[in-house]
Order: C-alpha cells, then structure tokens, then sequence
C-alpha cells in the first residue's frame, strides 16, 4: 500500500519507500502495473490511488475473431488473401513514411540554393516517382480489400449471432457463481458447428444453418452443467438474447415485472368484480388491470369478456392448447405467454417450456439427461472434469461403474480433500498424470483456499493420453473463476422429468444386462423398477403431497434393488406369475430393507407400501398388461423395445405419472414460474443499471417519494427553512464540520 499511495520519503537525491520494515530505494522512473485475470476486490481506501484499464474482449472484437474463424474454414484462401493484402499494405506505408523522412533529412542537410542543387533535385523526383507508385499501390490493396471484405461480411451474421451468444452465457454467471464459460471452450464449439456439412448452396440458408447448430451445441453443452431449477430461466434467458424479434416493445420487461403502467382511478374499480369478465378467477383482478393499462391494444383483441369463447380455455387443463381459435393467430407465441401469466399462471411453467421449444427449434430438457461415461470418453486428458453436486448426491457409485468398464477399478484413485495439505494433493496430481488412471479429487467445497494451487497445477503437468482429472464440489461463492471456465462442468442430479429420468437409467445398463436369460419377465421387472425408483424421486419434489418430508431415494438404492432381482432369478429359474410367496418376498425386501429403510414416517410408510404393491405384482407377467401411462407394457427381452416406449412419453410430466392427483402440479407450476421470472429481473436490472444514468427514469421513479417527503414536512416549515451562512472557527470539531455540512447541503 504504500508503494501505490505514493508515500515517498526523499534523502538528499535518493528517494525511498518503507515495504514492511524494510527500506527499499525508489528510481525515479519507476512504474508499477498490476495484471490480474479476473477482476480484483480492491479496498475504497485504495481503489482510488489505482488506474483500471479493462483489457479483456469486447463485442465487436469477438465478432471479428469469430468471422475470421469462419471464413477461415469455408474459404481459406480469401482469408489468407486478405491477410497479405494486410501485410503488403503495412510495407507499402513504411516504405512510404521511410521516404518521407528521407525527404525531410536532404532539405535540412542541403546546403546553398535549392533550385542549383542537382543532386538533390534528382533524389526529389526520384522520391516523387516512388511515392506516387506506392499511392497507387496502396489504392489497389484498398479496393482489393473492399472486394474481400464484401466476401467475408458474407458471414458476418454468423459471427455476430455468435459473439452476441457467448455474451449470453458470461452474463449468466449472475443466477450461480459456477456458471462460469471460457472463450476457448467456446470458440471449440463455434468450430464444432461449422464442421456441420451443408447441403444447401444458397448462402443466407447455410448461414442460418449454421446458427441453429451453434445454438444447438451451445445449449446442450451449457445446459448439462446447469441444476435443473435453472435450466428454464437459461433457456428464456437464451431465447430472449438470440431471437429478438420475437419480442416487441416492453413486452419482456412486463413479463418479468419490471415494466407495467398502473391507473390509480382503474384500479379503484378492482376491489370488486367489475370490470372482470366472470368467467376469470376474481384473483386475477391486478393482472387483467396491468394487461389492460399497459398494452390496451393486445387487450382488445382478447375480447375478454365474451364468455363462450374463453369457457374452454378455463376450464382446461392445458389451456396454452386452447386459447380461442379466432384470437390465437393474432397472437404472437410470447403474448400467449403473456396471456397464460394473466390468466392461467398455474399453467405458465409449461407454457414458457413450449415456447422455448417453439424458439429452439429442440427440447430444452433432453440434453440434461447426463452420460457420464459419454462425457468422460469424450473428454480430454489436459481438461479437468468438475462434476457440480447438490446436497445429498453422490456420484461415487455411477463413477465406480464407468470406471470399471473403461479403465478398470483398480486405475480409479478417490482422493477427499477435507484433510489434505497443498503438497499432498498436488504431488498426487503430478505423480497421476503420468500414468494411465483417472484421478478424483472429492470435496473441493471444504478446500477452497488450495483451489488456486490446484488450478495452477492444472495448467503445467503434462498429462497421460488416458489420463483424467475429476473434481467433485458443491458450489461455493468463493471458487475460482479461472478454475471453473478451464473445467468441463457437469451438474450432478436426478434428469427433469419421468422420460429423461428413465432413459437415463437405460443409458446405463447394456443390451446385455437387459436380455440376460432371455427372460422378458425379468426385463419388465426392471422396467417397472426403473419407473418406481422415478416416482419416489419425483414425488420428493411435492412436499407435503409426494411426502411428508424430503427422503433421499440415490442410484445406489437402484442398484441394490436391480443386484437383488438377479439374484433372485438365479436362485428361482420358474416364473413368478403363479407364486405369491415371491411376490410377498419381495415386497417384504423393498418395504424393509432396500428404499424403504429410508422412511420413517408411519403415513409415508403406508403410502409407500402401497406403490410397492402397485409397481410389483404378478400382472408383470401377463403379456397384455396395460399399465397407464403406456398402452402396452413390453413384453420384451430387448432393451431398444423398452427405451421406445419410455421416448413415447411427452417432455411434460403430469401427475397421473407419479401417482398423483391431476391438479396437485398447479401450486409447483406458480411457484417455479415465479422463481424463473425472479430470476430474469436480475438480468434486466443489471443491464438498465449498467447502461447509463437516465435522469428522466429516476425523475419519475423517485416522484411519489418526494411528493410524500413534502406533504410529510408541510406543518414542520422544513422545506421552506433558509439556510443561513455560519463561518467556522478552527475550534470547531472535524465531526460537527461534517454534519453542518449534510445539513445544509440537505436544505
């Protein structure tokens, strides 16, 4: 500090500065730069002895690099073109400043009359002639450039929409500190998308294409890091930042709240049903109001009030599906969203999930589906794997499976971090690197004052081609920011939804393991104990409805069931269908060992019981089950006939399948829309607090306040108090100084 304060202390000629206790000599052309990665916290008393000079990429600087990428690949010659033509024209104006300067030195060295110096007439001309070649030389490199930027702007939209979306995932770094994304990861999948082979010789529509598998790429890469509660505010959050045109003026800022115009003396009408159509919920009175003063056009064309049209639309269950047919085409898709947040906000989580959808042009949720030995196959040795855990989730297990089929288990070193020191853990990872193992590092939460060495040690060791670094952390406000956008990030947890649950747990078991024995009454045992162990798990998400309170139904417990059924075949090679004993048996090891030991609530047990008693009876041998939601329930050996029946099921989960009452996801639709919307504020805020100062915005924000400030001090005479000027002596206190101050500033 004070190096950077200035606290100089000078002895005769010397100068010198106190760093510590100790004395150091000061040169008088000393300077001092600080370059840091990130963006230091740096303390107010120190912050303004400090000069920030921001070097990190802009907008229009990645758009460049981007286009140059681009153009790089599908027209290589044009940009090593235009490269020389850069370079030639950068030669051509040295040349021309090396013979202007010549110039200048023969006049001030010639000697006697100018006109009579023949030497130097001729070295004029000689310079003129030069010039004039390279004026005209570098007329041409303009023009040819011209003509190659025309060529290459050809994909300037490209690169445009792909800086604008990497923009997009830096800011998202606001709803969670580990939602952090570096520029090389990202130029890694802008070149994965333009690898797409194009078949289409027009170019607007390869360009488009090449957009729509940017953003396809993008999103199943960001979203598999993301925990399911955010991965619908990223996908709004995504839509909004790239298809701006689907947007028009305040539309955006009034679905999240933050823009909506209020008519006092409209609003006087509200405290009692008039003014609202009768066939709405009276709760909806404030949000017809703010709909109708805010976009009084789009409330016109509604006709709200025409009963028999709106009648299907309420009492529906999906009522996005049923917006009046003669009022849904003049509709944009966002103001149906708008119409569904007014009318129907019970449903406003499955109708942003459609238009997301709509926007993409893809599911936003079947990317979430995690693969972790795809992941790890298809990952690098020089790029750590950081796998995000929420409270109560291990991947210990899944891990042990993955590395048993790929490298084998002995090559898996577990390391927790909880009790290791610095010099442990990175001589572990050095010593690790070298050989072929996978090396995980678990708990890096706890640790976080080592992160910095471990990222540092990331970047120097030379790795194993089989090498693989694996972290484990739950997120923390204090990780390092360089660690997690070097890392690739996987969120661990159970997949949104019943489909993409299932098929996860397909994805992990093989073709083998389904059709051992050829049993298809083992293979529908496994099919309905992959929908219970679903059900359990998404039943934890209704509290108090699905239970009582939250149980922490894993992959292990999983596991021991499916372990528990294969021995059960070994041991009894009949079929089940004719023996209830086996049937009682096990019910008997799932109600009290396996799951069921988890539970200890008597209601939660019977309920419990029951389920049992419904997944797991001898109707699974019958080969025309019908058991809802699916029409038929396979009566297979072969896995790919099971994983086509659970891809028949829709993105959306209803109730009926987890068991549940029809209506019971009303309440968890109105909350999780609330907590998304919460969270895109956080965006529009920034961005209008970023921006600039809007003095009329504040103006109009902050009139009320000072309009009930001068009615509150009318009788006190405050506002109308003169101030009078009070020269201070020297005895007065620096603290009275200060206040005087404010208070007559104040008046």
């Amino acid at each position: 500090y004070p190096l950077i304060k200035g606290e100089i202390f000078k002895n005769g000629l010397k100068s010198y500065v106190y760093i510590g206790e100790k004395q150091i000599d000061k040169h008088p052309e000393f300077k001092l730069y600080l370059i840091s990665k990130i963006h230091p916290p740096v303390h107010a008393d120190i912050r303004s002895f400090l000069c920030f000079v921001n070097f990190s990429f802009t907008l229009s600087g990645l758009t460049s690099q981007l286009l140059t990428i681009a153009v790089m690949k599908e027209i290589p010659e044009l940009e090593i073109q235009k490269s020389n033509s850069l370079v030639t024209e950068e030669d051509l104006k040295a040349e021309l400043y090396s013979l202007e300067n010549a110039l200048l030195n023969d006049l001030s060295t010639s000697e006697g009359n100018i006109v009579e110096n023949v030497n130097l007439l001729a070295s004029l001309n000689e310079t003129k002639e030069k010039s004039l070649h390279i004026s005209n030389a570098l007329d041409q490199s303009n023009s040819l450039q011209e003509d190659i930027d025309k060529q290459r702007n050809r994909y300037l939209t490209l690169a445009n929409k792909g800086a604008q979306i990497y923009f997009l995932l830096v800011s998202f770094s606001q709803v969670n500190h580990m939602y952090r994304y570096g520029l090389e990861t990202y130029i890694r999948l802008f070149k994965l998308a333009l690898e797409t082979e194009s078949t289409d010789l027009e170019m607007e529509s390869k360009v488009y294409q090449y957009i729509s598998k940017l953003q396809l790429h993008v999103y199943n890469y960001i979203s598999r890091s993301l925990f399911k509660r955010d991965l619908l505010t990223f996908a709004l959050h995504f839509v909004h930042g790239i298809h701006d045109n689907l947007f028009n003026k305040n539309e955006w800022e009034y679905l999240c709240g933050v823009f909506r115009v209020e008519n006092s003396s409209q609003a006087l009408n509200l405290e009692n049903s008039d003014g609202i159509p009768s066939w709405c919920n009276f709760e909806r009175k404030v949000d017809i109001h703010a709909l109708k003063s805010t976009f009084p056009s789009l409330f016109s064309i509604l006709n709200l009030f025409n009963e028999g049209l709106w009648l299907e639309f309420a009492r529906s269950t999906y009522c996005e599906h049923h917006i009046p047919a003669a009022i849904v085409n003049r509709l944009t898709a966002f103001q149906r969203l708008i119409v569904i947040q007014t009318l129907r906000p019970d449903r406003m989580k499955a109708a942003m999930q459609s238009f997301c959808e709509q926007a993409l042009g893809f599911s936003i949720f079947s990317s979430h589906s995690l693969n972790l030995e795809k992941i790890i196959l298809q990952s690098s040795s020089h790029v750590p794997i950081l796998i995000i855990i929420s409270p109560g989730s291990d991947p210990s297990q899944e891990l042990h499976d993955v590395a048993e089929r790929i490298i084998g288990i002995e090559n898996l070193i577990e390391f927790p971090l909880d009790e290791c020191n610095e010099e442990n853990v990175v001589q572990k990872i050095m010593q690790q690197s070298l050989v072929k193992s996978w090396l995980c590092l678990k708990n890096l939460h706890l640790v976080v004052e080592i992160l910095h060495t471990i990222e540092k040690c990331c970047s120097e060791f030379q790795a194993h081609e089989h090498f693989r670094l694996i972290l484990t952390s739950e997120q923390h406000s204090s990780f390092p920011v360089n660690l997690l956008t070097n890392c690739l990030k996987i969120s661990y947890e159970a997949p949104v939804g019943v489909k993409y649950n299932m098929l996860r747990t397909y994805e992990r078991w093989s073709d083998d393991y389904i059709a051992q024995g050829n049993n298809p009454v083992r293979s529908r045992l496994l099919f309905s104990l992959t929908w219970f162990h679903v059900v359990l798990q998404e039943r934890c998400n209704f509290i108090p409805f699905g239970w009582s309170q939250y149980y922490e139904f894993s992959l292990s417990d999983l596991r021991a069931a499916a372990n528990f059924i294969d021995r059960m075949y070994k041991w009894r090679k009949s079929d089940l269908s004719d023996d209830s004993q086996w049937w009682c048996f096990i019910h008997g090891v799932l109600v009290n060992a396996i799951y069921g030991s988890r539970i200890d609530h008597p209601m939660d047990i019977q309920l419990y019981s029951s389920i049992v008693a419904r997944f797991f009876n001898a109707d699974i041998s019958s080969n025309v089950q019908k058991f809802a939601p699916f029409d038929l329930f396979p009566y297979s050996y072969r896995k790919d006939h099971f994983v086509d029946t659970i891809s028949e099921l829709s993105n959306k989960d209803n109730s009926s399948l987890l068991l549940l009452q029809n209506n019971l996801d009303r309440n968890s639709q109105c909350l999780e829309s609330m907590h998304v919307l919460s969270q895109l504020k956080l965006f529009i805020i920034t961005d209008m607090d970023v921006a600039y100062f809007d003095r009329h915005r504040w103006k109009v924000q902050l009139e009320e306040t000072f309009v009930l400030w001068k009615n509150l001090n009318h009788t006190s005479k405050l506002v109308e108090q003169k101030f009078k000027n009070t020269e201070l002596t020297a005895e007065v206190s620096p603290l009275f100084d200060f206040l005087y101050l404010e208070y007559s500033t104040s008046l």
